[in-house]
């Protein structure tokens, strides 16, 4: 057996790994607004699928407001982050219009107090459909690392008992 033999499941994988890449891929979030009456009602809990062109995360807010009587009020909106800016500049003699998408937001949830009686949850993600959860969950990037992890234990396991 040559070294080029040897070689070949190291390139396939290679090849597989590259392949398996989507570059260029638009995100997707869920998305609804205050406006949007069935977005978390029982036709539609998560709103609608919507792509991201600009955004490299997604967003859901949680907005609480505590009434009388100890009710409360909660609306929930789901949608791209506000990652585009744009910005004129001088070039050639003229004005031109920039537009980058910048990354102003770290992943996890802020809670902050409106008032002493209400409160504003606001979380960004990175993933499709990331924007889903109640809480924070864990990324879906992370499924292909456990599951190596979990066949490299169950080989190793096997292999030595």
């Amino acid at each position: 057996m040559g070294i080029g033999t040897k070689l070949w499941p190291t390139v396939g994988a290679v090849v597989f790994l590259i392949g398996s890449v989507a570059v260029g891929e638009i995100l997707k979030c869920y998305q609804c607004n205050e406006a949007d009456q069935t977005c978390g009602g029982p036709q539609k809990p998560l709103g609608h699928i919507g792509e991201c062109p600009h955004s490299t995360m997604c967003t859901k807010t949680v907005l609480t407001m505590s009434l009388l009587e100890g009710n409360q009020w909660i609306k929930t909106m789901r949608g791209c982050a506000q990652q585009l800016s744009t910005t004129h500049v001088f070039v050639n003699k003229s004005w031109e219009e920039k537009s980058v998408v910048e990354e102003p937001y770290e992943e996890g949830c802020i809670e902050e107090k409106v008032n002493f009686r209400n409160t504003v949850l606001l979380c960004h993600c990175r993933g499709h459909l990331c924007n889903a959860s109640s809480s924070p969950a864990l990324d879906g990037r992370m499924l292909p690392l456990i599951l190596i992890g979990f066949i490299w234990y169950w080989s190793y396991r096997k292999l030595h008992m």
